[in-house]
């Protein structure tokens, strides 16, 4: 620490203090210093006036060196998250941990010929509609499908409830269920997720104006209200159903390590890759499919079986099917039937069939 001599004695100067008064134009030339005296008692208003101040110096100080320097990058910001909006922090610590993720490579040409079908019967189809039904025919047929498990209870579904995760305005995706998917066809099913996607979407902003209104200051208190909610096997089924589709078509690999639900099935972009077949490289449409799983739903092995079966129906015919029946059913509603074919350059090849 700096001292100044006045002859008969030294006085350290605090160096914030120092270059405090360097900044206000006065030079160590012009300090006077004289003998240490006995420090007086001050109250808590003068503390109190003191620290004001030297905020108010400090602020001024460095007002007047970005003016100065208007090339000065903005300072950093940092806000408190509004009680309202805690629950969500919370939620996220409270989710269970995944016990691991497995993936698959996926020939997408039966995918991509159904939904070609689709869109020349004006069915405003996408692919994620394709995914959710290959994923709850899979796990219908495989008696070893992931099972809800919390609180010591253990749900065997009878139907297949699917969530399926939609963009929205907060880092939580909210999720959209859809009940039964395994029992629905495309033809039904495209139109259920179009309309229940545009209800979530109309109903996530009351969603968020009745959380926020739950102000609880108490970290505990939420975490304790938020244990109850997770321990119920009805509440954790309404939010996400009983598995979880999520795609990405910015990324090539997804894999959601995060999820409310007993597994999770991501799906990443579809990209022209070389894969071999038949002992030769070619080049076909191609998308990787990742499987995570809760632990103490399923395993390793069981869960790879799943996602095995998810990867044979999206390169079956099976889907290609369900989409002439869904053609064949929107032109008997608008007054003609005809059997909808593809176009000669969009054949599929003899080797994907």
């Amino acid at each position: 620490m700096p001292a100044i001599a006045d002859g008969a004695s030294q006085r350290k100067i605090d160096p914030f203090l120092m270059s405090l008064l360097e900044s206000c134009g006065y030079h160590r030339a012009f300090w006077i210093t004289t003998r240490p005296r006995r420090r007086p008692k001050r109250s808590v208003g003068w503390h109190v006036s003191l620290v004001w101040y030297q905020q108010v110096m400090i602020a001024s100080a460095a007002g007047s060196s970005a003016a100065a320097d208007s090339t000065a990058p903005p300072a950093d910001r940092i806000e408190r998250v509004p009680y309202g909006d805690r629950w969500m922090a919370d939620a996220w610590e409270m989710f269970p941990v995944p016990g691991g993720f497995g993936l698959l490579l996926a020939d997408m040409t039966q995918v991509k010929a159904a939904m070609r079908i689709l869109r020349n019967a004006k069915i405003p189809a996408t692919y994620p509609h394709l995914f959710v039904r290959a994923a709850a025919l899979a796990l219908a047929r495989n008696k070893d499908s992931p099972q809800l498990v919390c609180n010591y209870r253990r749900l065997l579904p009878g139907t297949v409830d699917i969530g399926l995760s939609m963009a929205g305005e907060t880092t939580y995706a909210p999720v959209v269920v859809l009940p039964a998917v395994d029992r629905t066809p495309l033809s039904a099913l495209i139109p259920a997720v179009i309309e229940a996607v545009d209800i979530a979407a109309a109903k996530e902003s009351h969603d968020l104006a009745i959380m926020r209104r739950w102000i609880v200051p108490f970290r505990f208190l939420r975490r304790w209200i938020l244990g109850i909610l997770n321990r119920s096997l009805t509440f954790r089924r309404r939010m996400v159903g009983t598995f979880q589709v999520t795609c990405l078509n910015n990324v090539d690999i997804v894999v959601p390590l995060v999820f409310y639900s007993s597994a999770i099935l991501g799906v990443g972009a579809i990209r022209d890759r070389v894969v071999a077949s038949e002992g030769k490289a070619v080049v076909r449409p191609t998308a990787w499919l990742s499987g995570t799983a809760d632990h103490a739903a399923t395993d390793g092995l069981r869960g790879g079986d799943v996602l095995r079966a998810i990867k044979e129906i999206l390169e079956s015919d099976e889907l290609v099917r369900e989409a002439r029946e869904a053609s064949v059913l929107m032109a008997a509603r608008r007054g003609h039937v005809s059997e909808p074919r593809l176009a000669p350059a969009e054949q599929v090849p003899a080797e994907a069939e």
